[in-house]
């Protein structure tokens, strides 16, 4: 039966993987998948070993050693990954891990300046957007108004509309007529002189 500091020892070691790992709480997924299978190998490793040694014995401080050197390797193998990582994500790939992080370093800077201008330009833009959004709203409503005022106008100009329409057709009639009975009267008055 493992003892109660192997076992915190095992959890230090847990422990002490994980502070130490990039990101402190935020591996990437395969970093984080690779990290705990070294944990998980630790682990067996200790509780193997827990069995045939005691706390303080040779072969405990070894297995201990053992384990630390596990560990202090995935650590510096997914360091290394990430650096290898930040070497294909950044333009003018360095192959020195120090060029690498500090070409990275300013990457970032001028990723996050160019989100700075941009931001400035798309907050300029939409306050632009706005006002004329605001601008159209008044133009419409001021149409809104005219329509109305028109539509109005135009109700109350039809029926003087109606009347002048039946007047002026009843005026073409009595045009009509009138040249009717002009041309009758012609008629007669070339028929009488014959």
């Amino acid at each position: 039966m493992p003892s109660a500091s192997s076992d915190d020892s095992a959890l230090h070691t847990l422990h002490y993987a994980s502070l130490t790992a990039p990101g402190y709480g935020s591996i990437p997924t395969s970093h984080s998948n690779q990290l705990q299978t070294a944990k998980n190998q630790v682990l067996v490793t200790q509780s193997k070993s827990n069995s045939s040694t005691h706390v303080g014995s040779d072969d405990w401080v070894k297995q201990r050693r053992e384990n630390h050197k596990e560990v202090e390797r995935k650590r510096r193998e997914t360091i290394n990954e990430g650096i290898a990582e930040l070497s294909r994500l950044v333009p003018d790939g360095e192959k020195n891990k120090g060029r690498v992080i500090m070409r990275a370093v300013q990457y970032i800077n001028e990723l996050k300046a160019l989100e700075a201008s941009n931001l400035e330009k798309w907050t300029l833009e939409k306050l632009m957007c706005e006002q004329a959004i605001q601008d159209l709203q008044v133009q419409n409503e001021t149409y809104a108004r005219e329509f109305k005022f028109y539509y109005e106008e135009n109700k109350r100009i039809k029926p003087e509309n109606q009347q002048l329409r039946e007047e002026v057709a009843r005026l073409q009639l009595e045009i009509a007529q009138l040249k009717q009975g002009a041309e009758n009267d012609e008629f007669e008055r070339s028929r009488t002189r014959k």
